[in-house]
């Protein structure tokens, strides 16, 4: 029986400095494709309302089918006039039920939001060094804003029993997996704050933020940091969200 993922994801050693570029150059720099194909998946929804005398009680259901597994996944909500709040998110997965209100980022142990409503879900398979994996991407009405992140759903099909990854991810998304340092293991890099300031005289009125991309590779049960020492790359936001790569070490 053929086994499978779900994912709920640069080769160059050269350092530069100030290098203009976008959020959509940098992460198809980053995304490694050697070893990677994502396929878009269909999802099949519905919106159907509770029939309840006390509250405005709402249940919101998705279905991705990738080979012989289907996935359902289900959002109980309650609507108070315009906005509608989630109480429950719940996916199941070849007779696993997981409860997406209660799960926290795999590297900073941040808890997923889970106060809102996705206007769709969107479901990748992708393949890895001929295992596989789905890839569930909650996308809000705001998705187009540039500083945006988004609750990322990852499932590993190839056990007996089904793993689950959750992140927070912040650009990139479905393009931010691969094998960065080509060792056969799957790795995640990600976007997150620089601890030190990366302002100088030049740009000290004209900088928004600034960022450090990190690697991370799957070990047992989880992710961790993957020669962080070695490989990252610092990007200046500025306020006009364009980017400026002032140190690049990536892989």
């Amino acid at each position: 029986m053929n086994k499978l993922f779900i994912l709920i994801f640069l080769n160059f050693t050269t350092s530069y400095a100030f290098s203009q570029t976008t959020v959509a150059e940098l992460c198809e720099q980053l995304s490694e494709s050697k070893h990677i194909i994502r396929q878009s998946l269909d999802v099949t929804m519905s919106f159907v309302k509770l029939d309840t005398s006390q509250r405005n009680r709402y249940i919101h259901e998705s279905e991705i089918v990738i080979g012989e597994h289907t996935c359902h996944y289900k959002v109980i909500s309650e609507k108070e006039g315009e906005t509608a709040k989630a109480e429950k998110i719940i996916l199941e997965f070849d007779q696993q039920e997981y409860h997406l209100d209660s799960v926290f980022d795999e590297i900073t142990g941040q808890q997923l939001p889970s106060g809102f409503i996705y206007d769709n879900l969107r479901a990748y398979h992708i393949e890895f060094y001929k295992k596989h994996f789905l890839c569930l991407i909650g996308v809000t009405s705001t998705f187009s804003s540039f500083s945006l992140s988004q609750n990322v759903y990852l499932f590993d099909l190839n056990k007996e029993n089904t793993n689950l990854y959750t992140f927070i991810l912040r650009f990139g998304y479905e393009h931010s997996f691969g094998d960065f340092n080509n060792d056969g293991v799957l790795d995640v890099y990600k976007w997150m704050p620089k601890s030190e300031s990366c302002q100088d005289d030049m740009d000290i009125n004209s900088i928004r933020e600034c960022l450090e991309i990190k690697a991370y590779t799957l070990k047992d049960k989880g992710f961790i940091p993957l020669e962080h020492e070695k490989h990252y790359v610092l990007v200046k936001v500025m306020k006009d969200f364009s980017m400026k790569v002032f140190e690049n070490n990536w892989f």
